[in-house]
């Protein structure tokens, strides 16, 4: 009986660091985060060489979600300002029947950004994997991402810990069906990044 109750509160004890860790991970990489996030008039007095669109769902045919269509018309508001030169899209296309890239292409296309200042990346299967291509496939040296603000946290905590001088432009903030399962997902995301970019694998 007490060394059950030994298991148990080791049990107990396990959960709770793991707790603390997860809060604490969070904390940290919203707070050091923050500050690069910018709104409408502190934009407009940045230049960087790239804007980059972080993929999101796009249906079957062809159609971004309001997630995704939201984030490609920030980053053509931005581009329209004159201070970036080109966008990159990235995101997943490594599959026949799931591309990310061309659609979110083909929409700044129709949003009126000229076709030759688009980049795809379509190898960007994860945040991480976009921010650390961004470094080791594109050389970039300074961006601004184009995503929703609860997912901009992470974003910038990658890429700046790659050596990129990252800022966020969020897409306009509005209630998204399902937010709460996103919130959710993004908590234990900020985790696994802040794992993956210790060893930088």
């Amino acid at each position: 009986m007490k060394r059950k109750k030994v298991i148990i509160a080791l049990l107990i004890a396990v959960c709770l660091l793991g707790l603390l860790a997860l809060i604490a991970i969070n904390l940290y990489m919203v707070n050091y985060s923050r500050q690069y996030i910018l709104d409408d008039d502190s934009v407009k007095d940045l230049e960087a060489e790239y804007i980059v669109v972080l993929g999101a769902k796009v249906y079957k045919d062809g159609r971004l979600s309001l997630i995704l269509d939201d984030r490609v018309k920030a980053s053509v508001k931005l581009f329209e300002e004159g201070r970036v030169p080109a966008i990159i899209m990235s995101g997943d296309a490594q599959r026949e029947d799931y591309n990310e890239v061309d659609p979110m292409k083909k929409r700044a296309i129709e949003l009126g950004v000229p076709e030759e200042c688009i980049i795809t990346d379509t190898m960007g299967l994860s945040t991480f994997e976009s921010m650390k291509r961004l470094k080791d496939e594109f050389g970039v040296d300074k961006v601004i991402i184009c995503t929703q603000e609860y997912h901009m946290y992470r974003a910038i905590y990658n890429a700046r810990k790659m050596g990129i001088e990252a800022y966020g432009y969020p897409a306009e903030k509005i209630d998204y069906a399902n937010q709460l399962q996103r919130d959710v997902r993004e908590v234990l995301a900020r985790v696994k990044d802040f794992i993956l970019v210790l060893f930088k694998t």
